[in-house]
């Protein structure tokens, strides 16, 4: 039952970007329960293995978010050969 909790909000909060960029920027929010996004209601993230960070929050790969008026988005370098070359890559208009 929690692996299928944690596997819808993980399955809405990837669906996030694509949804934000086909409502011409319109933002868009989703209430997602802590206990979700901490260790065992520890109150402490989860540790994450791949994600890129912005502002001391973990974004996955894929996430898009907007910095002082440029859209960033949370991706694969692929200049490196790695398992974890997650960096921020400017998002073109």
């Amino acid at each position: 039952m929690l692996l299928t909790k944690r596997l819808l909000a993980a399955a809405a909060l990837l669906s996030l970007p694509l949804l934000a960029m086909a409502n011409n920027n319109a933002e868009l929010g989703i209430i997602v329960p802590s206990e979700l996004l901490t260790q065992r209601g520890t109150g402490q993230p989860a540790p994450c293995l791949q994600c890129c960070l912005y502002a001391n929050q973990s974004y996955s790969e894929g996430s898009v978010i907007k910095a002082e008026g440029i859209l960033l988005q949370c991706a694969r370098d692929k200049q490196v050969l790695s398992t974890n070359p997650l960096i921020w890559q400017r998002v073109k208009p």
